[in-house]
């Protein structure tokens, strides 16, 4: 395991990768604790800043012809997914108050 920084990413989680099948560019999902669109973009510059680091990481500790380009995107998964559990509370509740 390889700590990049500190304080930047101490709010940041990487939560998946789409790598094409050549392996030539993978698209890197993040999410940041909270839901602050200013603290997401600044996560995302922080993140995009630090792509040339991160890849020399990755040259350096995965076998590979070649080292993927990345490209950082904030994952909204987990609060669509929030927003969907929310949501089934709320028919299951309108289904019982019916009978």
């Amino acid at each position: 395991t390889t700590e990049i920084y500190t304080s930047e990413a101490t709010r940041l989680t990487i939560t998946g990768a789409d790598i094409t099948g050549d392996l030539r560019e993978a698209k890197i999902f993040f999410n940041v604790i909270g839901s602050d669109p200013d603290e997401i973009a600044r996560s995302s510059r922080w993140l995009t800043s630090k792509t040339a680091e991160i890849r020399a990481i990755v040259a350096k500790n995965v076998v590979m012809r070649h080292v993927p380009t990345l490209t950082f995107h904030h994952d909204v998964s987990g609060e669509r997914a929030v927003r969907i559990e929310s949501l089934l509370d709320e028919m299951d509740r309108q289904d019982k108050a019916k009978g």
